[in-house]
This record gives C-alpha cells, structure tokens and sequence, in this order.
C-alpha cells in the first residue's frame, strides 16, 4: 500500500531537512514523498535533497506563495499514494510512524480517516502536552472512548458533534485514502462557495482559509467518512511558540476565525444535503461561537 507524504514549506530549509530525516528514518518500501515549495527564497533544492535521502522525492514549486491552506489542496492533487498524510515542515514522524498507519488501515478495510495522536518536543512540550491532553480527554467523554486504548477505535456518527466542540491537534493530522481526501476536499471547496472542481494551484487559487484549515476539514470528514483514531504517538509537534497563534497578540484572531468557521457551517447546513443531519448541532456550535 502506497502512502504519499505532503510537506508544504516555506523559508524553513533548516526545519525541512530535520523533518525529512525523520521520514528517511521509516524504511518503508512504498512512500512517496512531495515537498510544495510555497515561494521559498531561494527555492528548495530538489537535487540537494536528492542527494542527502535517498527515497522517491519531488519537489513542486509555487513562484509565490499561495498560503497554507491552498496549498494543502494543491498537494493531495498531486499525491498518487493509496494513502495521503500531511507533515508540516517543523514537526517529525515518531519512528515506524508509516507502516503502522498503513497496517491500521489493512485491518480495518472500511476506514478511510485515521486520526492520529499526537506527541510533543520542545522548549514548551510540556504546556502543549497538557492543553493537548486535555482537549482529547474531553472529546474522549463527548465520544465515550479510551482515547489510551492501544488498538484503531472505530468513531461514529457522534464524532461531528464532538469535533464542533473542540479539534484536538490530534485530530488535525490525519493519514486518509486519497479517494476520500479528494470526496473530503471537494465537499469542503463547496461550502466555502466554491465549484467543487478541486482544481488548485497559481493562477487558479480558490477561498482556502489558512486559518483552522485542519479543522473544518475534518469535521466536514467525520460528515461523510469511516473515520478511526490511533493512540499511540506517531506525529510529533514541534513546540517552541513558533506556530502563528502561540503569538498572544494573536489570540482573539484564533477566536473570530472559529467564530467565522461555525458560522460557515451553520449557513450550509440545509444547503449542503451531508450537513442536514446536523442541522440543530450547527445552529448550537454557532450560538456558543457567538457567546464566545
């Protein structure tokens, strides 16, 4: 089973490196690897990289940069994996991190999101261990799991409600089939306002926010998908307060943009046919938004 990695990068060559070293590290014969150069200056170097790893590696190039969030998109077109993960380019993959999502999705045939949780290293692993920990002990009650349990668990149809509550960052950075990212993207694309078409890339951008990119996504993929979560630690975060919102002149930002997310999908849920089940827990997330 093919898996594709998507890195998007941008004037980080130093983080890019480390962070492909740890993709070198997981000996996995069927890995594709994609770097989306999002304007770097100077560019990233795609024969220097070659020859520091050895293994099937490309680089696209965006003469500018088009932001996160487009070129997330951008990537999971170009992916020709069975499965498609996202690894930004500050953070790593615990070792075996690969054959152990792949095996998780050879025994369990009907999945096709596998969230995975988190692990933290860093001047401030600790803060960002228990804030983490504590938003996935409380969609852990909304869902009435163990989210300590070792094996995949299988999340129902109580997972869009829960999301609506909080996204840990453990549910941000999903390994997916690529048929159902590209089902997941599309629905996503309309309800910004969009055609749908997925068609991405410079001269053809869409209203991507960068902004809790990751979590619209995968609440609009626990509408529509078979999704699991794995416990054990296979994505490391990289905390050192260099992440846009660990700025605190940024906070209240965090905070219209979540106000704006449930607001967009308080208005397409009688437009989009997949969101109608939950309607009412809509309307609910965008009251709360509100008061916040």
């Amino acid at each position: 089973m093919k898996l594709s990695l998507l890195i998007p990068s941008c004037n980080r060559p130093d983080l890019l490196v480390e962070a492909l070293g740890s993709v070198y590290s997981q000996n996995y014969p069927e890995l594709e690897v994609i770097i989306i150069d999002d304007g770097s200056e100077p560019a990233v170097n795609e024969a220097s990289l070659q020859r520091s790893f050895d293994m099937n590696l490309r680089v696209i190039r965006n003469p500018r940069s088009l932001g996160i969030g487009q070129v997330r998109e951008q990537g999971a077109r170009e992916a020709t994996g069975d499965l498609v993960w996202q690894l930004d380019d500050d953070d790593l993959l615990a070792a075996d991190a690969v054959s152990t999502c792949v095996r998780a999705f050879q025994h369990n045939p009907n999945l096709e999101v596998l969230f995975v949780n988190i692990g933290c290293f860093g001047k401030f692993k600790a803060r960002r261990r228990q804030a983490q920990g504590e938003a996935l002990a409380r969609l852990a009650s909304l869902l009435d799991i163990d989210p300590a349990c070792g094996d995949t668990l299988l999340l129902g149809k109580r997972l869009l409600p829960a999301l609506l509550f909080t996204v840990p960052m453990a549910f941000q950075h999903p390994v997916v089939r690529r048929a159902s990212l590209l089902r997941v993207s599309n629905l996503r694309l309309l309800g910004l306002g969009g055609s749908g078409n997925g068609a991405c890339g410079p001269g053809n951008e869409q209203s991507i926010p960068d902004n809790l990119n990751e979590s619209e996504w995968s609440i609009y993929a626990s509408a529509i998908c078979c999704c699991g979560f794995l416990s054990r630690p296979l994505y490391l975060t990289r905390c050192d307060d260099q992440g846009y919102f660990s700025v605190d002149a940024n906070k209240d930002i965090l905070l219209r943009e979540h106000l704006r997310l449930k607001r967009r999908l308080f208005e397409n849920r009688n437009r989009l046919p997949e969101l109608k089940p939950w309607k009412w827990q809509l309307r609910s997330a965008y009251a709360r938004a509100l008061l916040e």
